[in-house]
């Protein structure tokens, strides 16, 4: 009786020091693809699979009978891998491709943990029982095989189907929309990256022609500035914007914010792309950017962050003030009291140091009312609706979205193209910066097409 109660005791302290041991070690970085995964397995939880989302929130579904936790934490993301491989591999072979890289990291996830485990064990028997080599020998077995065997039950009763009733918390919980857009634009990955390898092999085609279109060689601006928006972490942004830029000797480009989706630091690698266009980069951060976007891209070469106030390139002056929303990474869009208090704010602070701007940018087309026909040129966003208006004295305008609504542009019913909008600049009788023309240029994912249009404005 006493032997047996010593192997009880024994069994009891081995699992607990096995617990210990993975509780605190047990967590380990994969890379699988272009995704970055810090996974973990936690004891006496009830049989669910977790997949933590920062910022967006966490999912997870009851999917096997064991008391453990498998969790998954996503920490990065590669976009560029992402995009060349989509565009590289059918959509089929490479969710089999990440599939086979998943179970060979998975497989060696397990046997890490089977090793901490025998450790654990061991240890728990050295450091509390006894220092006799059997004893540890025989803890350490002994935890390796309870959990061998509690991994073989999580394997034999694991229901991946579970997930499709999943729960959720955080921002998922108020937008399980999110798993519906996911199951509807997969359909379209395979499509976009054929577009996409498309677009690249061809833009440059595309603007070398643009000479050869006779209305828009009647204008050439001495400033030609370039208006963006709404890029929305759409890697194909970048280089539509960079060919514009090589082919048509852009001066300055002003980006009318949400230049990502959920403005976390996951976020700012690919929009620091903007530090890289060799010319100067003002953003007026829109709903969806956040502080944390707004500290980093502040401190690229050559990208002014337009929180409030009067930014000068090449003697043009360019007003803005940041969408309220910006404060914080909440992505809510306030109200019209809240927008009209913030053009005022930016209405007093012109007054106040008497300056007259040749050109508004805001994100929001509701702070940008109360300055019509008081500013030339006034350039906005938000609405991913390509919109040119003159009025009495202004020509507003909307650049739609140069990133094509990011991946939600994938789920409308109605296709919403790459759109940007190419501001031309010449000094009249009484050198003053006047607008001369517009050029707006779509390129559309799955039309195989694009369109170009040339407007000519006199009054303002």
């Amino acid at each position: 009786m006493q032997k047996l109660l010593g192997y009880i005791k024994i069994l009891l302290v081995s699992v607990l020091g096995m617990v210990l041991v993975i509780t605190l070690l047990g967590q380990t970085n994969i890379i699988i693809g272009p995704f970055d995964l810090e996974i973990s397995l936690s004891f006496f939880e009830h049989g669910v699979t977790e997949l933590e989302l920062p910022p967006v929130g966490r999912v997870w579904a009851s999917t096997h009978s064991v008391p453990l936790k498998v969790s998954a934490l996503l920490k990065n993301i590669n976009l560029d891998l992402l995009r060349e491989t989509i565009v590289e591999l059918p959509e089929k072979e490479y969710i089999a491709k990440l599939l086979t890289a998943a179970r060979k990291e998975i497989a060696i996830f397990a046997l890490r943990l089977l090793f901490l485990g025998f450790a654990g064990g061991a240890a728990a028997i050295y450091f509390v029982l006894s220092k006799n080599v059997k004893k540890i020998l025989l803890g350490g077995i002994s935890a390796l095989l309870v959990l061998m065997l509690l991994f073989f039950s999580l394997y034999i009763s694991y229901d991946s189907q579970a997930f499709a009733t999943p729960e959720f918390e955080g921002a998922l919980t108020a937008a399980p929309w999110v798993f519906g857009l996911i199951e509807e634009t997969l359909v379209k990955v395979a499509t976009l990256g054929e577009q996409l390898e498309i677009i690249a092999s061809n833009l440059y085609l595309l603007f070398e022609r643009l000479q050869f279109l006779e209305p828009l060689g009647l204008v050439e601006g001495e400033k030609k500035i370039l208006h963006v928006s709404d890029i929305h972490n759409n890697p194909a942004a970048f280089d539509f914007i960079e060919q514009v830029i090589a082919n048509f000797n852009v001066d300055f480009v002003i980006d009318t914010g949400d230049i990502t989706d959920f403005g976390t630091p996951l976020e700012a690698e690919l929009a620091c792309k903007v530090g890289k266009l060799g010319i100067p980069y003002i953003l007026v951060p829109g709903n969806h950017d956040s502080p944390d976007i707004i500290a980093v891209l502040a401190k690229l070469p050559g990208v002014t962050v337009l929180e409030k106030g009067v930014v000068e390139v090449g003697g043009i002056l360019v007003a803005g003030i940041q969408d309220p929303s910006s404060f914080s990474s909440e992505m809510t869009i306030l109200s019209n009291e809240i927008l009209d208090s913030f053009a005022a704010e930016l209405k007093s602070f012109l007054l106040k140091e008497n300056i007259s701007p040749h050109i508004l940018a805001v994100h929001h087309p509701q702070i940008a009312n109360d300055f019509i026909d008081e500013i030339p040129i006034i350039l906005t966003g938000h609405t991913h609706s390509l919109h040119i208006e003159e009025t009495a004295k202004s020509v507003i305008i909307d650049a739609g979205s140069t990133g094509a609504a990011g991946i939600r542009g994938l789920n409308v019913a109605r296709e919403i193209p790459f759109s940007l909008v190419l501001l031309h600049l010449n000094r009249d009788e009484e050198n003053q910066w006047r607008l001369t023309a517009t050029d707006t240029i779509k390129v559309f994912q799955f039309q195989s097409g694009f369109s170009l249009s040339r407007i000519l404005f006199t009054k303002s």
